[in-house]
């Protein structure tokens, strides 16, 4: 639910949060939802004339790569009223999140990139949260356009190239296997996330097991 989208096991505040006590994670909501976009035919998507859906991250990587024409189009539909509101959940996605916050020695945090037009977004952003995870997980939001000055222990994140301020951030950065990302080939110990279907909890335990880490 923005230009891009993870999620992260942080700690309490340092730089913003400093990693090292209880598990803290941020999640971007490119990871958690989903939405539906149309375009006319132009050699991108599989079948001419016809809707496909695409998550927002998704909708940023094809501006990243189109032509000026589907720039326009595209910066059109996600500049516009009620998209992110109107963003679906992926499948699992809010029921995964839930059980990761009611975990011991965890702490969940959805972190996202908002647009640079501001009109609607941020207010957006904050009711998605609302309407999906409950008036509880607004204190749970970090909005942010650099995610790399953000402390933490693990990042679930659908966009591969998050860069910032930041050269070497203190999270993990785990892949959540997306269209736009699936071609790529991860070199160890890079690693994905395929779905919220996915054992999540194995990456969670996994990082916990490292010295330095809270069990």
């Amino acid at each position: 639910m923005g230009e891009s989208s993870g999620m992260h096991q942080a700690h309490r505040p340092g730089r913003m949060g400093s990693p090292g006590e209880a598990g803290k994670f941020f999640m971007g909501i490119g990871g958690l939802s989903w939405h539906v976009v149309g375009f006319p035919a132009q050699g991108i998507f599989p079948s001419a004339g016809q809707h496909a859906g695409h998550g927002v991250t998704e909708l940023f990587w094809l501006w990243e790569r189109s032509g000026s024409f589907l720039k326009e189009k595209a910066i059109s539909i996600w500049e516009s009223k009620n998209f992110f509101i109107e963003l679906d959940p992926l499948p699992g996605a809010v029921e995964a999140v839930k059980q990761m916050a009611n975990l011991a020695d965890t702490d969940v945090f959805i972190c996202t990139s908002p647009i640079k037009k501001y009109r609607y977004c941020p207010y957006e952003k904050y009711a998605w949260v609302e309407k999906h995870f409950g008036p509880e997980f607004l204190e749970q939001i970090v909005l942010t356009r650099d995610k790399t000055v953000v402390s933490a222990d693990l990042l679930i994140d659908d966009r591969p190239d998050i860069t910032g301020a930041e050269q070497n951030p203190t999270w993990e950065h785990v892949l959540f296997t997306a269209c736009h990302n699936k071609h790529l080939q991860l070199k160890p110990p890079s690693r994905r996330l395929h779905s919220w279907s996915d054992d999540w909890k194995a990456i969670l335990d996994s990082k916990r097991l490292l010295p330095g880490h809270a069990t």
